[in-house]
């Protein structure tokens, strides 16, 4: 029972880093990388470092690698069993439930 609930947290936790973590790649990709690139060689070189700077502190570092070896370990607690497969081994087949007419 407890560990149940442990698992469900270590999901939610993870489901939310997950989420944390696309925000800050969407950000990066779609405007901070734009911004820099309007920006001359030397400033954007300059702005990346002030950026780095700011960003690599423990609780960003603790999201990224936190988060990254929780999944790891939520996939390897879930390994070879799947709730809507047919096999419990190896790369299970997804049931398809399809009928044709």
């Amino acid at each position: 029972m407890i560990f149940d609930v442990i698992v469900a947290l270590a999901l939610v936790i993870a489901t939310l880093g997950a989420g944390l973590m696309a925000g800050v790649y969407f950000a990066f990709s779609t405007f901070i990388m734009r911004s820099l690139d309007q920006l001359g060689a030397v400033q954007a070189a300059d702005a990346m470092n002030a950026i780095n700077e700011v960003i690599l502190q423990p609780w960003f570092m603790a999201l990224i690698f936190g988060s990254t070896l929780l999944y790891a370990v939520l996939a390897g607690k879930n390994k070879g069993r799947c709730v809507h497969c047919t096999s419990d081994v190896g790369a299970p087949a997804l049931k398809v439930d399809w009928h044709p007419h």
